[in-house]
């Protein structure tokens, strides 16, 4: 690495690692104010990340530096904000089949000029913690890391790049990365978005899972050939979706643009209203229409067994309102709130375990507010 690019590299001040168990930082320029995300790579494709950086292309980090460094490769890209669509389905869960199929979509789009430069670009590492969603709704592909150009005549791969559950029989030894390989990934992708689990011996009872089972295909040329011809099907599927629903003529735009109407989810609406299915807001209705009544309506009596009435009934009523509308919300995860809370973010156990922790001393303090407020 030259002086020059030294220094233009100082100016960058780290300001927190992105990821603990990679050398990801967000950093600052000191000249600018504005934040970038710095990289420090070992196993690496410095061409693509050139590439990345003359081109033009929509929907990726846009590439500032690329140097090399005692043998790693430095990486200062665009900072993206917005989510991971894997961190999306830790709050909300699995999502709607439209909303898959408008981010597959945006996801062809992205491939479709990668795929098409010369040579073209094969990410290889496609995954639900690889895709964004931008504060603005926009679908962005990131994390270059495994990306390769292909090239024709190259036999075989030589090291497996990427996550092994994404990961196609191509990258394992068995042939050479091409498009198609991108295809594989993006099936996984998307049947992982709506069910959040792997389509092993994916029985293709709806098209939906037939498009699926042909993306997967262990023969390459099984396969969709192109993200162009993947992204017809995709297309025609959502057509037929919007159809069903009665969402055909008002959402048309939709198909064009299709990343423009992601911003749907939005976690400070009620548990069960967020997806914006209707069924599912109408059963959240009853639900809690029904969660009213058993608490306003519950009779409460005192240790010797004598009823309760008046303001002593009523904050013993409200107490237990309060203790079930929580248990929805925390549950729910609404706004958020089980990942605010200390030591939730570690493992799955942990997380399950802390949940009970936590709500249980939310109930205790529900009672012991109402034991002060002399309702108990």
């Amino acid at each position: 690495m030259t002086l020059e690019n030294r220094y233009r590299l100082s100016c960058y001040e780290e300001v927190s690692k992105l990821e603990e168990n990679k050398n990801i930082w967000l950093v600052r320029n000191n000249e600018d104010d504005n934040f970038y995300v710095k990289k420090r790579i070992e196993i690496y494709n410095k061409s693509v990340y050139l590439r990345l950086k003359q081109g033009n292309y929509a929907n990726v980090p846009k590439v500032i530096m690329c140097e090399e460094d005692d043998g790693k490769l430095i990486v200062l890209e665009e900072y993206i904000h917005g989510v991971s669509l894997e961190k999306q389905l830790k709050q909300d869960g699995a999502f709607e089949l439209q909303e898959v199929l408008k981010i597959m979509i945006a996801l062809c789009d992205i491939l479709s000029v990668l795929h098409k430069s010369s040579p073209p670009i094969i990410h290889r590492d496609i995954k639900p913690s690889n895709i964004m969603k931008s504060s603005d709704g926009i679908i962005k592909l990131v994390d270059f890391n495994a990306a390769k150009e292909f090239t024709n005549g190259r036999e075989e791969d030589t090291r497996l790049m990427g996550t092994r559950e994404y990961a196609a029989p191509e990258q394992y030894g068995f042939g050479p990365s091409d498009p198609r390989t991108d295809i594989y990934a993006l099936g996984i992708t998307m049947y992982y978005l709506r069910y959040m689990k792997y389509p092993k011996n994916i029985n293709p009872s709806d098209d939906f899972c037939k498009l699926v089972k042909q993306c997967t295909a262990l023969d390459k040329n099984d396969r969709y050939q192109t993200v162009d011809e993947l992204k017809e099907e995709l297309q025609q599927l959502l057509k037929e979706t919007l159809q069903m629903n009665g969402q055909g003529s008002e959402e048309r735009w939709d198909l064009a643009e299709p990343s423009k109407s992601f911003n749907k989810r939005d976690s400070r609406l009620p548990v069960g209203f967020r997806s914006g299915t209707v069924w599912k807001m109408i059963c959240a209705c009853f639900g809690y229409l029904f969660l009213f009544w058993i608490a306003l309506s519950a009779d409460v009596n005192d240790a010797k067994g004598n009823a309760l009435s008046g303001y002593p009934l009523w904050a013993n009523r409200v107490a237990l309102l309060i203790i079930m509308l929580g248990g929805v919300a925390f549950f729910g995860n609404y706004c958020n709130i089980r990942y605010q809370l200390p030591f939730m973010r570690k493992n799955k156990m942990l997380h399950f375990f802390l949940c009970g922790v936590y709500y249980s001393l939310f109930f205790i303090m529900v009672i012991i507010l109402l034991i002060i407020l002399g309702g108990g």
